[in-house]
């Protein structure tokens, strides 16, 4: 490629300095062939390189259709083509193992972590705007666990999919459990997008979170004040939810602000733009949140295992 902008730049090198004895016409093949030979040499280690660019880039593109297992294939193909990118290899590990749990849950017999598992799956296909999937997986742990965790998650689920009205549905039927915070945090959410203001704004009014609440739960709870239009509440969350974010966590946990449409209300305030400038006061790395590493899509990539 050098050789070939060295020419470019100046073809009257060759056309004048190679064969000077030759035609015009002579010059002017030896200047195209050296051309030609320059540009379509490629070092092999390149040529492993783009390939597998473009296989990841193909991966990505079956992953955000849904086709995970179409998209494991094409990253493990990139991994084996370019051995020595940590980007492929992380991404390759994460959906290994995501295979490796979907089928897991899908045992005959229970498994024994089936819960984390779920947890983890549901992190993943958010994050993924798998949606359609997270919504299956959120009615199956809901009858697998009848509890209100497996609630929340399902809730959630319906909300990004914008399943308003079957969310609002869930959870004002009656359970077996005592529905918590977030519980709440989604019911106000699902009223104020069905168009009940004056009750979303109630049950807004009737949230406590607890003194230690942790940076997912504060930022759920500002989604609710954000969609009321609630400039400082919302700012006030966030800044507790920045604060308290792992570290490795927190430009992501803010990235996800930004592009969430529950917020765009309030991302024009002043107050809420000096909010999304916080730092997080947490002294360590953390993981993801996963009951554990074990059930952790992404830990071979975690720089703060337990």
């Amino acid at each position: 490629m050098a050789l070939a902008l060295w020419v470019a730049s100046d073809p009257r090198r060759v056309v004048g300095g190679v064969c000077p004895g030759a035609t015009m016409r002579s010059r002017l093949f030896i200047l195209l062939t050296l051309l030609l030979a320059a540009c379509v040499f490629v070092p092999p280690a390149v040529a492993d390189d783009l390939g597998a660019a473009m296989l990841h880039s193909e991966g990505e593109a079956l992953l955000a259709r849904g086709d995970i297992d179409g998209a494991l294939s094409r990253f493990l193909a990139a991994a084996r083509a370019a051995p020595g990118n940590k980007v492929i290899a992380r991404d390759a590990l994460v959906l290994k193992r995501v295979v490796a749990q979907r089928k897991a849950l899908d045992r005959p017999k229970r498994h024994p972590k089936w819960e984390g598992i779920a947890i983890s799956l549901h992190a993943f296909y958010l994050k993924h705007a798998l949606h359609g999937e997270a919504v299956k997986l959120g009615w199956r742990g809901l009858k697998e666990l009848k509890n209100g965790p497996a609630e929340n998650r399902l809730a959630e689920a319906l909300l990004e999919t914008g399943l308003n009205a079957e969310a609002l549905k869930q959870l004002t039927s009656k359970v077996a459990w005592t529905r918590d915070q977030r519980a709440s945090i989604f019911r106000g959410i699902a009223l104020l997008r069905t168009g009940k203001t004056k009750e979303a704004a109630q049950v807004a009014g009737t949230i406590k979170l607890p003194a230690k609440a942790d940076s997912r739960l504060l930022r759920d709870a500002a989604r609710l004040q954000a969609v009321l239009g609630q400039e400082a509440a919302t700012a006030k969350l966030l800044v507790l939810a920045f604060e308290r974010s792992p570290v490795a966590q927190l430009e992501g946990l803010k990235a996800e602000v930004r592009a969430h449409s529950d917020f765009k209300p309030v991302m024009g305030s002043a107050v809420v733009a000096k909010a999304m400038k916080t730092a997080s006061k947490q002294k360590t790395l953390a993981c993801s949140g996963a009951s554990d590493c074990g059930s952790c899509p992404s830990r071979g990539g975690c720089s703060g295992k337990k």
